[in-house]
């Protein structure tokens, strides 16, 4: 099962529970995606989750964005979907290149090759 599956399925029951209070569905999902990236440096799920979140006006959008990435991370990425923009791969090429020493070189490996790939160097 795709990580972003469940990702999803968390922010659409943690919108129904917190309801219009847009704060508290965000830090449920920042909650909930640093918990499924927990194998990764806190500080780069941080950046990767700020990204999205202001990179996408409607809240659907944001989630999904937030999945796609954590696809990514788990070496899942959809790469006939390949719904993320130039300004996403920008921002992972630059956020992989700063933590690259603290991740598994296989991931970093699997990231920049989409980076390349995007044309987002």
């Amino acid at each position: 099962m795709f990580h972003s599956r469940s990702f999803i399925a968390h922010a659409q029951k943690a919108r129904k529970h917190h309801g219009a209070d847009e704060t508290a569905v965000a830090a449920d999902l920042e909650n909930q995606f640093t918990r499924q990236l927990s194998h990764l440096p806190a500080e780069l799920t941080a950046d990767l989750f700020s990204h999205c979140m202001g990179s996408r006006e409607e809240f659907d959008a944001r989630v999904q964005v937030l999945a796609d990435i954590l696809d990514l991370m788990y070496q899942q990425y959809d790469d006939e979907a390949d719904p993320l923009t130039v300004a996403d791969w920008e921002v992972l090429r630059e956020t992989i290149d700063q933590y690259a020493l603290d991740l598994d070189m296989s991931l970093v490996q699997y990231v920049m090759e989409r980076v390349v790939s995007h044309h987002a160097l």
